[in-house]
């Protein structure tokens, strides 16, 4: 190697969430120059959400040793049979849909299967990325250079970073999938949520049933069209385990989920409105929802009514972790047709030095266990096929092959995942079939 070559250009990858920080120790990994830019102030601005469930398939390709061994050390332990019960009785439901089963496996396998807990696993993954990461840049637009410069990437700060190659990593809402893939087809699914921790406290545990403690329960409201859920599950975690990274308090992770025409009536104003709602806002709307359900399960959640709550003197409710969501999608058709456009932009001539991975790039509903690890395959398959360029030799021009490379795979790979996701939707909370669902932009 010359010693007088200039140094290689990094890649900019705009996002610190799951995937972009997968791919940034990946690459760290394989000794390939980067910067990570993230828009939150600090890596806990604000919640993260809670139980991911998680295979270790490609995380351990992507990972250093230690950094695997911390991943799994934090883990909750351990994943037990799940089961489905009436959201009126308590009472098992052996007919309801109980969703299970390991996430599908891309070209890595399947892996060891964990329940991580969100901010504990962004933590785990950040270790050794210190000096890579930015934080407080919110991406602005990108620009690319001329004669296989590379590309510009401008922040709302007035800010400008210079690199080889761009990877939105910005999430569903991605600002550079906005840029990079106009008209991209995103549809709203209809799907709501309301999500939080309870602590999983001796007072807690002495008014739930003990099955409600062993492995996810799946509560349904019977005869309910369209059907309303409630998720949950314990998360307890070894404290004696050695481990970079600390862990939690014991909680139940869960998970309200019912479609528009179910949270519509509560909340004016609708899909605007319920996007801005928080803490005790989400929690309002969780109780309006569970109004008449089994008193267990409303205490799984710590969304009772507020005079019973202001009753338990010994245990005053915190719904600052509690937050709602909505349930974006891209479509198993039109996922191919945007990416086949972009190439073929690239193939006349017009070279995009730019991707995305994760839900910047495959927006889906967080059914089915697939969102996660399938971005975690794609900062593997983006890894990979940039490794192998860099070991080539072929520069910039290389990398952008590489690109095209990573997205022709990550197409295939991921229009089963997205078709698992959407069947999990229709079952879960009712998703109504394509053609009735509306295009959204965000």
């Amino acid at each position: 190697m010359d010693s007088h070559a200039p140094p290689q250009p990094p890649i900019l990858i705009v996002g610190g969430g799951l995937a972009g920080l997968a791919l940034a120790q990946g690459l760290l990994n394989a000794s390939i120059p980067f910067r990570l830019f993230e828009r939150d102030p600090l890596a806990s601005s604000r919640p993260q959400g809670y139980r991911i469930r998680v295979t270790t398939a490609a995380l351990r390709v992507l990972l250093p040793p230690p950094i695997l061994a911390s991943l799994v050390a934090t883990a909750s332990v351990p994943i037990l049979p799940g089961h489905a019960i009436s959201a009126l009785t308590g009472e098992p439901d052996p007919e309801a849909f109980m969703p299970g089963g390991p996430p599908p496996g891309g070209g890595s396998g399947t892996g060891e299967l964990l329940n991580a807990d969100r901010a504990v696993l962004r933590e785990v993954l950040l270790q050794g990325l210190g000096s890579h990461m930015s934080y407080g840049k919110t991406f602005a637009s990108y620009a690319v250079l001329p004669d296989g410069g590379g590309v510009e990437v401008r922040f709302k700060d007035g800010s400008v970073a210079r690199g080889a190659l761009l990877i939105g990593a910005d999430g569903a809402r991605s600002a550079v999938r906005r840029q990079l893939l106009p008209g991209f087809p995103l549809v709203d699914t209809e799907g709501r949520s309301v999500f939080g921790k309870t602590p999983l406290t001796p007072s807690l545990t002495s008014r739930l049933p003990p099955s409600f403690l062993s492995g996810m329960c799946l509560a349904s409201l019977p005869n309910s069209e369209p059907p309303t859920k409630l998720l949950f599950e314990a998360m307890r975690f070894d404290r004696a385990a050695p481990a970079a990274v600390a862990v939690p308090e014991d909680y139940i992770y869960w998970v309200l989920c019912a479609r528009s025409d179910v949270t519509n009536p509560l909340v004016p104003g609708g899909l605007p409105t319920l996007l801005g709602l928080a803490g005790e806002a989400s929690a309002d709307l969780a109780r309006a929802v569970m109004r008449g359900w089994y008193e267990s399960l409303v205490a799984v959640t710590g969304c009772g009514d507020r005079e019973e709550e202001e009753e338990e003197e010994e245990e005053e409710e915190d719904h600052s972790s509690t937050a709602t969501l909505a349930f974006f999608s891209c479509t198993a058709d039109g996922l191919p047709r945007s990416w086949e456009r972009l190439r073929r932009d690239a193939a006349a001539g017009a070279e995009v030095p730019v991707t995305l991975i994760g839900d910047a790039a495959h927006p889906m509903p967080p059914v089915g266990g697939v969102g996660a690890n399938s971005a975690f395959e794609d900062a593997l398959e983006l890894c990979r096929a940039l490794t192998e360029e860099s070991g080539h030799g072929h520069g910039g021009g290389g990398q952008v092959v590489a690109l095209a490379q990573y997205e022709r795979s990550m197409v295939q790979r991921v229009g089963e995942a997205v078709e698992r996701s959407s069947q999990g939707a229709r079952r879960f909370f009712g998703m109504k079939p394509r053609d009735e669902l509306k295009p959204i932009e965000v």
